[in-house]
C-alpha cells in the first residue's frame, strides 16, 4: 500500500510519499493433489522482493508545465519503475502545457507501456492479471 499526502498550505501544497515497495509476480496456474495443471478463476500476486526506497513522489515538467507527480501501485511496467516510466514520458511530451491535456498523455502512455508488456492491444489490457489505475481528472483532487 502507497501513502500519498497533499495538504494546501499559505505557500501552496505540501506533497509527502513513502518510499517502500513491493515487487509481485502473478501466479495463473495451480497444481491439483492428482498433479494436473488447472487455470485459477483469479490470479494470485505473490511478494518476491522489496525496497525501502522507491521513488514515488518526483517532479516533471510537460512542455513547460511543472508537475509533481505521485504513483502508487505497480512497481514496475515493461521492466521500468514508474519513475523513468513517467520521466520518459515527461521528455518526449510535445502536447499542450494543460494538466487536463498531462493527464490524458499519461494515462494513454502507461497503456501503451502496459500492451507492450503483456503482447497485447491496448483494448485487451482489462483481460490480464494486472490491473492498473491512472487518475487524469487532476483539477478536482
Amino acid at each position: 500500500m502507497s501513502i500519498g499526502i497533499a495538504i494546501a498550505v499559505p505557500d501552496g501544497v505540501a506533497l509527502a510519499a513513502d518510499t517502500q515497495t513491493t515487487w509481485h509476480r502473478s501466479q495463473l496456474k495451480a497444481k491439483a493433489k492428482s498433479g494436473e495443471e488447472f487455470e485459477l478463476a483469479e490470479p494470485i500476486r505473490i511478494p518476491v522482493g522489496w525496497s525501502r526506497m522507491a521513488r514515488k513522489l518526483f517532479s516533471a515538467e510537460f512542455n513547460g508545465l511543472s508537475c509533481a507527480v505521485l504513483t502508487a501501485g505497480e512497481a514496475q511496467v515493461n521492466q521500468k519503475s514508474m519513475y523513468a516510466l513517467l520521466r520518459s514520458a515527461a521528455h518526449k511530451y510535445d502536447g499542450d502545457s494543460d494538466v487536463d491535456a498531462v493527464g490524458e498523455y499519461l494515462a494513454g502512455f502507461v497503456r501503451e507501456e502496459l500492451a507492450k508488456q503483456f503482447g497485447c492491444a491496448i483494448d485487451e489490457l482489462a483481460e490480464k492479471p494486472v490491473k492498473v489505475g491512472l487518475r487524469t481528472d487532476l483539477r478536482n483532487l
